[in-house]
């Protein structure tokens, strides 16, 4: 936890009442930050690995803007390792679109990815790979909450992977088929 210096304060606090307030509160907002974890990103190491998985359905392919390295991912779900550096140049370059249409995901105990490289914007309506994967169990009235709001680049992968949970009758109810067309605006299975 951070310490203050407190030099002088009882005679500014006798001149200036409020000024001493004000550096008190200020105080107690900085170790508000720290608890937090604000602060902690700063001491993240740039070669932190963490599991990134794909968020799109088929082949991803990204290359790094800065090293020229190749990541590759065979399927939607596939995790591969990463830098944090090598996150971070992705979203400061051409690649931030990685983000924006949750190519990139990131399970639960690296969640804390998308806070510290300032991406939540884009991760705000998203779904896990879990709720993804559990649409099937459902009711229709769940499925158009979590839906509403999807980013348009996951919707892509989530109508993919729900024509496939249909063909494969993992998903086999014609109310939460109608709730899933409906709210994705596709149709799943013909007249």
């Amino acid at each position: 936890m951070a310490t203050t210096r407190r030099a002088n304060t009882k005679s500014a606090a006798k001149k200036e009442p409020e000024a001493s307030k004000a550096v008190e509160e200020a105080a107690v907002q900085e170790d508000t930050k720290i608890e937090s974890g604000v602060q902690q990103f700063d001491r993240v190491d740039p070669h932190t690995i963490v599991l990134v998985r794909s968020g799109f359905h088929g082949l991803l392919v990204y290359t790094s803007p800065h090293t020229g390295a190749v990541f590759t991912w065979g399927q939607f779900g596939d995790t591969l390792e990463m830098e944090i550096g090598e996150l971070r140049h992705a979203k400061n370059s051409s690649a931030k679109a990685f983000f924006e249409n949750n190519w990139f995901m990131f399970d639960e105990e690296y969640r804390w990815v998308i806070d510290y490289l300032g991406v939540r914007q884009f991760y705000k309506y998203s779904m896990t790979i879990d709720d993804i994967g559990s649409l099937a169990t459902m009711t229709p009235d769940e499925i158009e909450s979590a839906l509403s709001n999807v980013p348009e680049g996951q919707k892509e992968a989530i109508i993919a992977h729900v024509r496939e949970m249909v063909r494969c009758k993992a998903i086999d109810s014609l109310k939460v088929i109608a709730a899933l067309e409906r709210t994705l605006g596709i149709q799943l299975i013909g007249l």
